[in-house]
């Protein structure tokens, strides 16, 4: 199984790829083939049936943060466009003689901006979108998987194979989670 984790990246993740291996040869001896077909069932409840729980709960929460965040975003965009903008130009306009704006509306307007802008930054950064199609790309590797293994009946050697493909996604899927995370901490922009 190590050479289906984070195989693109030969780095100071080599570690994650050593221990997998490691554990694979520690299981590989423990495993007495006599009770194969009760460590299949556990593997389906307790990893695939898990796994889909988590991937359509998650996938469902990241693609709502994502829709609200934009929505709070387009929302204080346009009341800056659409409202504060127009309305600061009237009062400019109406006030004659060089008067200047009123502090309160220099401040407030590219203020209104600059929000809306932080969220969307906020937004990009936590990569709710980009989970969201990783969680739903998961989820239906894991209801296949059931379903293949229901297809597979009581046949240990389809079973471990459809557990092993399923396992050699989830790998992949994880090992690009760790490097997308590791290449996009949260820092805060600095002028």
């Amino acid at each position: 199984m190590q050479n289906y984790y984070l195989g693109k990246q030969q780095s100071e993740l080599d570690w994650i790829r050593y221990a997998v291996s490691t554990w694979g040869l520690m299981a590989a001896k423990g495993l007495p083939p006599a009770d194969a077909n009760i460590h299949l069932d556990a593997v389906r409840r307790n990893w695939i049936e898990d796994q889909l729980k988590y991937f359509a709960r998650h996938a469902g929460s990241s693609k709502s943060s994502a829709e609200r965040l934009e929505r709070v975003s387009t929302i204080i965009f346009r009341a800056g466009f659409f409202v504060i903008t127009p309305a600061m130009l009237l009062i400019h306009g109406l006030k004659l003689g060089g008067e200047h704006l009123d502090p309160w509306m220099q401040v407030l307007t590219p203020s209104v901006f600059v929000i809306a802008g932080a969220i969307n930054y906020y937004s990009e950064r936590m990569l709710y979108s980009e989970n969201a199609k990783q969680y739903s790309r998961m989820y239906g590797v894991f209801k296949k998987g059931i379903q293949m293994l229901d297809a597979a009946g009581n046949d240990p050697v389809r079973q471990q194979a459809v557990i092993s493909a399923a396992g050699k996604e989830a790998l992949a899927e994880n090992g690009d989670w760790v490097l997308m995370y590791r290449e996009r901490p949260i820092d805060v922009p600095q002028g």
